[in-house]
């Protein structure tokens, strides 16, 4: 099972010194019987409503009193108790039980309306292959990209949320006109280089994932050399949001060598890039503080 300890430092609590120590005593977890691998999760999108920290336990569900019982339990609760300013405790298998019964719920009033919306998609032209999921929360689908990226791409309908097949021909035709918008175009170029140097050096200072630095090296030396940042993203996939009036907003979502884990995501408004960054719990009709990245203090503070 997965143990998760999720916490938030108190305000006076120097984060990134609190990482370090965290990281130094948690190596030792892997000594005790029946845990296999600690992984060390930092927030890098500094928000009032986030935690700091994220701990991942990887362990037989037997040894959890062992752990609980264990020295470094103690000393981890001696040491960083007064620090916490709240904390959330998980199991990966007790939390999958409350989604299911979450997806139960939906799936009984999704299809209520699902056979129309299936009609719907069925007679389109400009969206191949489209399927909605068993539960009918999402259409997906793939056309082809004369864009940001070339050849067929997928499309992702968020059908629960309330979109629907004309909100996908709507923002598939703006997408396809990015390519003439060469200020957008620059624009993107620059924010995913802030992402790709913030996490390249992040990776590199961690000193424990060799495997990912030997991925992100090549897209490093095609960068000094001037290639597009765009080229080492891949399986591109068009997020469709339900519309807001006049305006267009939708999400691009492509696996990403240098966030491995949680993909990146690019939001687009109109013709506004909102967002470049990990694939996060976010929209098109957010507001500006939501896209804030921590790289984009750190590049404002070494310009001054």
């Amino acid at each position: 099972m997965l143990h998760h300890i999720i916490v938030k430092w108190n305000p006076t609590v120097d984060r990134q010194d609190a990482a370090i120590k965290v990281r130094a005593m948690y190596a030792k977890a892997t000594e005790l019987p029946g845990i296999h691998h600690v992984a060390i999760r930092e927030n890098i999108i500094p928000r009032d409503n986030r935690y700091d920290l994220m701990i991942v336990l990887d362990m037989e569900r037997t040894s959890l009193p062992i752990w609980d019982e264990s020295p470094l339990h103690q000393q981890w609760k001696a040491e960083f108790g007064t620090s916490i300013e709240k904390s959330v405790f998980s199991i990966v298998k007790q939390f999958n039980g409350l989604l299911k019964r979450r997806r139960s719920i939906l799936a009984n009033r999704i299809r209520k309306i699902r056979t129309k919306k299936v009609e719907r998609i069925l007679n389109m032209s400009m969206i191949k292959n489209l399927k909605t999921d068993e539960n009918g929360w999402f259409a997906n689908g793939t056309f082809d990209s004369d864009s940001l990226f070339q050849g067929e791409c997928s499309v992702s309908i968020f059908l629960d949320d309330g979109a629907t097949v004309e909100d996908a021909e709507k923002c598939i035709s703006h997408y396809n006109n990015l390519k003439n918008n060469n200020a957008f175009c620059e624009k993107l170029q620059k924010k995913l280089a802030s992402f790709f140097l913030y996490m390249y050096d992040e990776w590199k200072s961690m000193g424990t994932y060799a495997e990912i630095v030997d991925t992100i090296e090549p897209v490093m030396q095609g960068y000094q050399a001037g290639k597009s940042l765009l080229a080492f993203l891949s399986n591109p996939t068009l997020c469709i949001y339900p519309q807001q009036g006049q305006d267009t907003g939708y999400g691009i979502e492509c696996d990403c060598p240098w966030e491995p884990e949680h993909a990146c995501l690019i939001l687009i408004r109109n013709s506004e890039l909102l967002y470049v960054g990990p694939s996060e719990d976010l929209d098109a009709w957010g507001d500006e503080e939501d896209y804030f990245c921590i790289w984009e203090d750190t590049q404002s503070g070494a310009e001054q």
